[in-house]
């Protein structure tokens, strides 16, 4: 009984103790038991069970979103025995999303918000499970707090374990920061690299175009003056020829470190068709004019490669690139439409991004590049238009949206409406939310930074609608034979002279053919076309002018 009695009280005992030891804090989970730390020495830690004690801080740069604070907290202290730059980094030696802090020289427990250095909340690109990175400066002889915790918007916050070395921080490239820009000229196959920069631009809260996805500034950034030696337009490139996600910016013209963003005269993130989000950015130089470049990465991105510099002729946009410049499409019936009897088309190649109109509703709402071309129609007092609408090119893809004016006011309605490249065949949506007496409309139909540009059509249906608002054409059309198997011949008769194309659509409103026809003189041509290879069905033939269409119908056996 008594050996009985002995066994079961240690058992107790021993589940008293692991019980403990199971829910124990971690020892340095208090600001005033913060654990010693020194250079180059390797660290274990964790935040499972800590409590958090640390201050808020409201108007820092870190925490970025959910919350103020810094969760589940543990304490550090370091005496500098250097003066210069330290690196404290979690990244990959973490196993949960981490924020760290550091508080100012001379600072005591229990800290404020005024006492702190620097926070950091996502460390680089590199750090893929959001753990923290942060460099700051010391001087030899103070003492600074470090402070380690949990991402979260309440408590506990996210917790876990790792391992750190307090490490001087590495030596950033010569042209780190905007007083040491390094001076260049046109030239391609110029080599960067942005490894170990640090960040000292300016950040840009109010460009989606250039600054978005949660990113307000072009990290890790490096730069370089250039003093024009022509007046024209400029091509920077990093296109398909640096390994990071890139970000450019040209401030100027005759500005000086440090630069403001109101100082920005053109960005670029991230340009359609450039492998890796790298970027082309052109900006109007003039000849002697100093320009400050800064080439940074997407949260922290880093890496190297080479830039071309050159001079390029200009890019002619759209005609209809702006609002003020719309194309005019007009409603079409159910019949004209499947007849294909007129199609509006554009294309977003070379157009610009319209000022103040950037995300679509949409979107994503990240922000981005939107390059866009504008067109108008009337609704004739159509509540409800049919938009049927497709792209040319694989790759391409678009968003509609329809405005009441051109200060962008939209429908309050279904105004919006998006294609993307995975899309097949013609689409069809429906504007609703049009007044009942004939108003006129304006159709923004954006590209997009990750699409490739591209050109598209769109028909707009409707049970009111108009005569056909084209311009006639200029002389007379046939095709023979009709029906065919092999070749269909086209005769033009023209009564003046044009510059002619041809595409030929599915019933589906798939382009399978088009051509340019190049400059026509008036007169007759004769033109034959090879349908062989083309399914048995039904095709629509159009030619288009330079300001006019003739759509063509012919069967093929």
């Amino acid at each position: 009984m008594k050996k009985r009695t002995i066994l079961s009280f240690g058992l107790f005992l021993f589940c008293l103790v692991f019980s403990d030891l199971m829910y124990a804090q971690p020892a340095n989970d208090n600001c005033a038991d913060a654990e010693p730390i020194v250079l180059d020495a390797m660290v274990t830690f964790t935040t499972i069970n800590a409590t958090t004690d640390g201050p808020f801080h409201p108007n820092s740069p870190c925490p970025t979103s959910a919350s103020d604070s810094i969760f589940s907290d543990i304490w550090f202290v370091h005496t500098a025995n250097i003066t210069g730059e330290l690196r404290w980094s979690l990244c990959g030696s973490a196993d949960f999303d981490s924020r760290i802090a550091v508080y100012n020289a001379g600072a005591t427990c229990p800290l404020s918000d005024g006492d702190l250095l620097n926070c950091n909340e996502d460390g680089p690109a590199a750090c893929v499970n959001f753990e923290s990175e942060l460099d700051f400066n010391v001087v030899a002889g103070e003492t600074y707090y470090l402070r380690l915790g949990g991402f979260g918007s309440e408590e506990p916050g996210a917790q876990g374990s790792g391992s750190f070395a307090l490490t001087q921080a590495p030596t950033g490239p010569p042209n780190d920061f905007c007083d040491n820009a390094i001076a260049i000229t046109l030239g391609e196959d110029q080599p960067i690299s942005n490894i170990d920069a640090t960040t000292d631009g300016p950040t840009h809260l109010n460009d989606q175009v250039c600054f978005g996805f949660n990113d307000n500034t072009a990290q890790s950034d490096i730069w370089y003056t250039f003093t024009s030696p022509v007046t024209g337009l400029i091509e920077w490139s990093t296109c398909g020829q640096v390994d990071w996600d890139s970000r450019l910016i040209v401030y100027g013209p005759g500005v000086s470190c440090p630069v403001t963003p109101d100082d920005m005269i053109a960005c670029s993130d991230a340009t359609a068709g450039c492998a890796g989000f790298t970027n082309i950015l052109n900006f109007d130089a003039v000849e002697g004019e100093t320009y400050i470049f800064r080439v940074g990465g997407f949260f922290g991105a880093t890496g190297t490669g080479v830039f071309d510099l050159i001079e390029i002729a200009p890019v002619e946009p759209p005609a209809n690139d702006f609002c003020t410049s719309p194309d005019t499409a007009w409603i079409l019936t159910p019949q004209q439409a499947d007849d294909f009897d007129e199609i509006f088309a554009g294309t977003v190649i070379n157009s610009t991004i319209s000022s103040g109109l950037i995300d679509p509703s949409c979107g994503d709402g990240n922000g981005g590049k939107f390059p866009d071309v504008w067109f108008k129609f009337n609704s004739l007092g159509n509540e409800n238009i049919e938009i049927r609408y497709i792209v040319d090119e694989p790759g391409t893809g678009v968003i509609y949206e329809v405005f009441e004016n051109c200060a962008g006011d939209t429908l309050n309605g279904n105004s919006c409406f998006r294609y993307s490249p995975d899309d097949v065949n013609i689409l069809i949506d429906s504007i609703t939310g049009l007044p009942p007496v004939p108003t006129e409309f304006y159709i923004r139909v954006s590209g997009w930074l990750f699409w490739t540009p591209g050109s598209f059509w769109f028909q707009l249906v409707g049970d009111n609608t108009v005569g056909t608002d084209e311009v006639v054409f200029p002389g007379t059309v046939k095709i023979a034979p009709n029906p065919t198997n092999e070749y269909l011949g086209l005769d033009l008769d023209l009564s003046e002279p044009m510059n002619a194309n041809i595409q030929i659509f599915n019933i589906l409103g798939e382009i399978i053919m088009k051509e340019q026809l190049g400059h026509l003189t008036n007169g007759k041509h004769r033109l034959s076309f090879d349908v062989s290879e083309f399914p048995q069905g039904i095709y629509t033939m159009v030619i288009t002018g330079d300001e006019s269409k003739r759509a063509l119908k012919f069967t093929k056996l």
